[in-house]
C-alpha cells in the first residue's frame, strides 16, 4: 500500500470483517469509514470544482482529492451531497460561506476525518504554511 491510497468496498450484505497487518518497520496509518445507510441526499453529476480531482469512482462512491497551496482559495464550491473528509496533509483552513457572511477556521492534521453535510457556495482558503490535502468521499 502507498501513502494516500484509497479503496472502497460495499458491504451491503454482510458486515466488513478483516485484519490488517503491517509487514514493514515503517509507520502504517489506516482510516476506515463504515456507512450504515445511504444518505438522504445525493448528487447525480460528478463534482466540477477547482482544486478538486476525481481520483476514484465506484458503484456507490466517488472520491475527490482537494489540494490547496499555502494562501490558495477555491472558487465557491457546492457540495450537493453528504460526505466524509479525510485529511492527508494538515494545515489551517478557513471555510467561508457565500459573500463572506459566515466563516470559521479549522486546524487540521493528517488522519482527521469528519462527516460533513451538503453546503452551498463554500470557499476554502489554506491559511497555513504547508500544502493542505484531503479526500472528499461522496456517497452515491
Amino acid at each position: 500500500m502507498e501513502f494516500g491510497q484509497v479503496g472502497f468496498a460495499p458491504y451491503a450484505i454482510q458486515p466488513c470483517v478483516h485484519k490488517i497487518t503491517n509487514l514493514t518497520e515503517a509507520p502504517f496509518f489506516v482510516v476506515n469509514v463504515e456507512v450504515l445507510n445511504k444518505p438522504p441526499l445525493t448528487q447525480s453529476e460528478i463534482l466540477q470544482a477547482d482544486c478538486h480531482t476525481l481520483v476514484k469512482q465506484q458503484e456507490n462512491c466517488r472520491i475527490y482529492k482537494i489540494s490547496l497551496e499555502p494562501g490558495q482559495t477555491t472558487t465557491p464550491v457546492t457540495y450537493g451531497f453528504f460526505y466524509v473528509r479525510v485529511v492527508l496533509k494538515g494545515s489551517v483552513i478557513q471555510n467561508t460561506l457565500k459573500e463572506d457572511s459566515v466563516y470559521w477556521n479549522e486546524s487540521l492534521e493528517m488522519g482527521d476525518s469528519h462527516w460533513k453535510e451538503p453546503c452551498v457556495d463554500l470557499s476554502i482558503t489554506n491559511l497555513g504554511a504547508s500544502v493542505f490535502e484531503a479526500y472528499i468521499c461522496e456517497l452515491i
